[in-house]
């Protein structure tokens, strides 16, 4: 839970230094990443007194093991010798909101050719989607590939 709790945090606060002009302050962060675990920790487990363990010595507390279901594993495959891939990303903030697109074209093995990340505008995750894949198609076609 923690590891994702510190990439959605570093995620989101990245988002508003690119959105709301925000400087990078790692205590800040810190202090954000600490407080959602112990929220989350509170939610997944509300008859337990972790929160307070998590505040005071997060290294050394632990919280309740329960059984979970096994979920399938989504993972990346290469492209055939002589295609190439490209995988993008986007984001929204709000909706609607500021958008952002990303992406990577990577050829057998995973050797990038190409990434991209930039602002896209305003709208919602589905504009955004759009955005992303049509920026693809444009540098995709815009190459020698």
């Amino acid at each position: 839970m923690s590891f994702f709790t510190i990439i959605w945090s570093i995620w989101l606060y990245r988002n508003e230094m690119i959105f709301d002009g925000k400087m990078w302050d790692l205590l800040k962060v810190m202090d954000i990443v600490k407080l959602r675990v112990a929220w989350w920790v509170k939610f997944k487990w509300p008859g337990d007194n972790v929160v307070s363990d998590i505040a005071t010595t997060p290294l050394l507390a632990s919280a309740p093991t329960s059984k979970r279901k096994v979920k399938s594993m989504v993972s990346w495959e290469c492209p055939l010798a002589v295609w190439l891939k490209f995988n993008t990303d986007e984001a929204a903030k709000g909706c609607p909101g500021h958008l952002g697109i990303g992406g990577v074209l990577r050829a057998n093995k995973g050797v990038v050719k190409v990434t991209f990340s930039k602002k896209a505008g305003w709208g919602d995750a589905n504009l955004a989607e759009i955005l992303a894949v049509r920026e693809a198609m444009i540098l995709f076609f815009a190459s020698s590939w």
